[in-house]
């Protein structure tokens, strides 16, 4: 009697564990884990990708809304060759030696004072 219990109850523990590894495996908790880790990574970098897309074709519209926290500008050593109406930099001023914000707007680089006009 005590080798037919102690027979069912190792049964029912090696089932209790086939189903343990079997609920974990279909929560992403089992061997399969990597795997599915590494397709939520792809599915997130798709999102990432396709937010990206969208931000270059408004940008491309010709209206720029930057919804950004932080816009980064590199330092220039002079203007640009080629600007366009409206093009923004950050480059050094030829007669105090800093680095100024310029906008470019009817054919001239403008520097941006806040608080006043152009000098």
């Amino acid at each position: 009697m005590k080798t037919t219990k102690t027979k069912t109850v190792i049964v029912l523990a090696i089932l209790a564990l086939g189903v343990a590894g079997l609920l974990a495996g279909s929560i992403g908790q089992g061997k399969n884990a990597p795997q599915r880790g590494l397709v939520q990574r792809v599915e997130d970098l798709e999102g990432q990708v396709a937010d990206l897309t969208a931000r270059v074709e408004a940008l491309e519209g010709g209206s720029c809304m930057c919804s950004c926290d932080v816009l980064h500008l590199n330092p220039l050593a002079d203007f640009p060759s080629d600007p366009s109406e409206g093009d923004v930099c950050v480059a050094r001023c030829a007669i105090c030696g800093q680095y100024h914000f310029y906008f470019y707007i009817s054919g001239s680089w403008l520097p941006l004072k806040l608080g006043g006009p152009p000098f």
